[in-house]
């Protein structure tokens, strides 16, 4: 139980879903387990369970996991106050990079607001929205695409620079005279 009350905040919706879902089916599990006569009937469920369990670690391990840190520390590095930052369509970064940004960065990104769990109203997912800032962040994960369609933020933005990060790219896209870094 102190495990889950560990996690950081951010990562609340983790934690709900853990609670609401796995907890009390691990009960359920534990107590019947428990119950079980003879008891050696017990140890076959609970094999199971944890075979599955070593079997989801694995697969968890063999996964090529994005390397959200990475791409929070390029945007932390160059990110001014305003700036603001379209993700994917399916905002997959949205919650890590607000925890590897830390509270005060992440309120000064516009679009990364996750004080609402699914409020896709704060993110920036138009290119009017996108528009109103000077500078605007593009963090994709894998091969998505953005929620805007870049190309719209031509005609008066321009790409200032490009970053690869294992299976993610990061964008920089601005209205004023900064050079372009490769």
């Amino acid at each position: 139980m102190l495990g889950f009350l560990l996690v950081y905040p951010i990562f609340g919706y983790v934690t709900g879903d853990f609670v609401f879902t796995w907890l009390p089916y691990s009960i359920l599990l534990a107590y019947t387990i428990v119950h079980l006569r003879p008891r050696l009937a017990g140890a076959a469920p609970l094999g199971v369970i944890l075979i599955g369990d070593a079997w989801g670690l694995r697969n968890y391990y063999e996964t090529p996991n994005q390397p959200t840190a990475a791409v929070a520390a390029v945007v932390a590095r160059g990110m001014q106050p305003g700036d603001g930052i379209i993700l994917s369509d399916n905002v997959a970064m949205r919650w890590a990079l607000a925890y590897y940004l830390g509270p005060q960065r992440r309120r000064q990104l516009v679009g990364l607001d996750v004080s609402a769990e699914w409020d896709f109203d704060r993110l920036l997912r138009t290119p009017p929205a996108a528009l109103r800032q000077a500078r605007d962040w593009v963090a994709l994960p894998g091969h998505q695409p953005a929620a805007v369609d870049l190309r719209l933020l031509a005609p008066r933005m321009r790409l200032v620079s490009r970053d690869r990060i294992g299976e993610a790219t990061v964008l920089l896209y601005a209205t004023n005279g900064e050079t372009v870094r490769p």
